[in-house]
């Protein structure tokens, strides 16, 4: 399963969208890259909102099909998932009354 990540490179402030295969290893962006669009990858019904990067974490709600929230453009490393795929990078997700982590595997990134 492929998943999309932004790429952000810091020295130039260029955000271009990348695609990440299994395996591969995401880019950092720069905690001071804010700005971006998360969106449920396509396929995807439901994906949970968690308190934490870690699927034993909380829920703290729901990204819907086809739902678009802000996001911080911030890959984080976080505990281990098997869902779309698995990996351990995670996405923040905020909005009004919803701020926590999605599964990068679960979600689309537009910058």
């Amino acid at each position: 399963m492929l998943a999309t990540a932004s790429k952000v490179l810091a020295a130039t402030g260029i955000a271009v969208l990348t695609t990440l295969t299994p395996g591969s290893s995401p880019v950092w962006a720069d905690e001071s890259d804010t700005g971006c669009v998360v969106y449920t990858a396509p396929g995807r019904d439901n994906v949970a909102v968690h308190e934490q990067r870690s699927v034993e974490s909380p829920i703290t709600g729901v990204l819907r099909a086809n739902q678009a929230v802000g996001g911080g453009c911030r890959l984080s490393p976080g505990g281990h998932y098997v869902v779309c795929g698995g990996g351990d990078t995670w996405v923040m997700v905020q909005r009004a009354g919803l701020r926590g982590f999605v599964p990068l595997r679960c979600v689309e990134i537009i910058s």
